[in-house]
């Protein structure tokens, strides 16, 4: 499968192809090994099958139980302080009409991702948020 997409990248876009999210996910913080020990199995030499023209991320955080036990707020200030510049948080905020089956956590994102503390977190880490990740990273050098 990996093969049939970067074939179709190489025709499509040639060497300016588009951003691809590598999901690299560390097995420590957040609450929910499980998913990350799946995730990172399914992932393996998933770097290995880009070329050298397709953009990436560094780095990649933000998985989580999604639970309402879950500390979104701990966890993003974490994530925030250990992704290397180019990184990437997953993270799918949604408002108060939401209807998805982890709407609650959803929810809890988005009020926290609104939030002044959120904001005061950026500034006190120095990190600036990017509208679209080729704005701060370089192809894959595969």
């Amino acid at each position: 499968m990996r093969t049939a997409i970067m074939t179709e990248l190489q025709q499509r876009y040639g060497d300016n192809q588009p951003w691809v999210r590598d999901p690299i996910t560390p097995l420590t913080g957040h609450d929910s090994l499980l998913k990350a020990v799946i995730i990172r199995t399914l992932q393996f030499g998933f770097r290995h099958s880009l070329n050298k023209h397709t953009h990436t991320n560094s780095s990649f955080a933000g998985l989580y139980s999604l639970t309402p036990e879950a500390d979104f707020p701990a966890m993003m200030v974490q994530w925030l302080s250990q992704l290397s510049h180019g990184g990437l948080i997953m993270c799918h905020p949604a408002s108060e009409t939401s209807q998805d089956e982890h709407a609650q956590a959803r929810i809890r994102e988005y009020q926290y991702l609104a939030s002044d503390q959120f904001g005061d977190t950026l500034d006190q880490l120095n990190i600036n948020l990017v509208n679209h990740p080729s704005d701060t990273t370089a192809p894959h050098k595969g």
